[in-house]
């Protein structure tokens, strides 16, 4: 796959890369196949990339040009970097400064406008091409923040629940029964059989304190 360019055709001014491949005849080459394939074919398949999230996808060729840029909502690629050569200037220092042939991927950290943003990056095999997805990284880490002051909202109000639900078996079984027992002891102690268990509502407990009291 080589570089982008530009030509005049019948359905106008168009972006296109030349995708070629050798043909051998006994370890010979004796010629190529070429077929040259229009940019926007690379946002189809941009638009189609499930994974891609949030980030920003870039596939640049040799020269930096782009190729496709945007997100899975950008039906139009973006044809120049969102941000100025000035203002990638940390992300460019920490590029040039990568052995591309030793670390073909990996991923660069760099700020931009007070936010840090994180760039992964992969060359593409048989090409000189390059994939960039670029992220606010800032925006993940208030977005991992939310996710947990939600989880901590989300456990706080399941003690609430919890320390409610004992509180409601406390009230309707606990305290009935250790008022029973009391009573069956101090009737034990004194003998006095016209103690009687308190009835407040109508339950099971209820039914069963009024056959105790018969």
């Amino acid at each position: 796959m080589g570089n982008v360019y530009e030509r005049v055709t019948d359905n106008g001014n168009k972006k296109l890369v030349p995708a070629y491949i050798g043909i051998y005849k006994n370890d010979e080459l004796i010629g190529y196949i070429a077929e040259e394939l229009d940019t926007a074919y690379f946002d189809e398949l941009r638009l189609s990339m499930d994974s891609l999230a949030s980030g920003t996808f870039y596939l640049l060729d040799g020269q930096g040009a782009i190729i496709t840029a945007g997100d899975t909502r950008q039906k139009e690629s973006i044809h120049h970097f969102v941000t100025t050569d000035k203002e990638r200037e940390d992300f460019q220092t920490k590029w040039e400064a990568i052995d591309h042939n030793k670390h073909p991927t990996g991923e660069i950290r760099y700020r931009y406008l007070g936010d840090d943003y994180i760039t992964y990056y992969s060359n593409l095999e048989n090409t000189n091409w390059s994939i960039r997805v670029t992220e606010n990284y800032s925006s993940q880490k208030e977005s991992i923040q939310s996710f947990r002051i939600y989880y901590l909202l989300v456990f706080i109000l399941l003690v609430i629940g919890a320390i409610l639900i004992q509180s409601f078996f406390a009230q309707q079984i606990t305290f009935p029964i250790q008022k029973a027992i009391q009573a069956f002891e101090q009737i034990k102690r004194t003998q006095d059989y016209s103690i009687r268990l308190e009835i407040n509502q109508k339950d099971e407990f209820s039914k069963f304190a009024i056959s105790i009291n018969e």
